[in-house]
């Protein structure tokens, strides 16, 4: 239950800040990297997610927010994250998936380190 939560707490997020702004703010980016490190360490918990279960939703959510900030961004590195993180979730591919989200989570660091610091 506690990944779920995490899951739309983080989508939501990081899509109202990409739908509802010009530019993301430095406190939108904060958030989503704390959220996407708090569904990275709940996805470590998981034995399995199904296709169509209330968690491969919530991770398709995400994915495509992820999509979206990349795309505002206008930013190749995490977009080519981002795009290695769809590819895994459309395969269903677990270890892939969490690789390609390290490395979302690292492009969105980057962008928080970049545009706030």
């Amino acid at each position: 239950m506690r990944l779920i939560q995490s899951l739309v707490l983080c989508s939501m997020l990081a899509g109202s800040a990409v739908y509802a702004q010009s530019e993301v703010s430095c406190d939108d980016l904060t958030q989503i990297a704390n959220g996407l490190d708090e569904v990275s360490a709940a996805f470590n918990q998981l034995q399995e997610i199904h296709e169509g279960d209330e968690v491969d939703q919530a991770l398709g959510q995400i994915v495509d927010v992820l999509q979206m900030l990349a795309e505002h961004e206008n930013d190749d590195a995490l977009t080519n994250s981002v795009n290695n993180l769809v590819d895994s979730f459309n395969n269903m591919n677990a270890q892939d998936f969490e690789v390609a989200l390290k490395q979302v989570t690292a492009g969105v660091d980057r962008l928080n380190r970049r545009d706030c610091h």
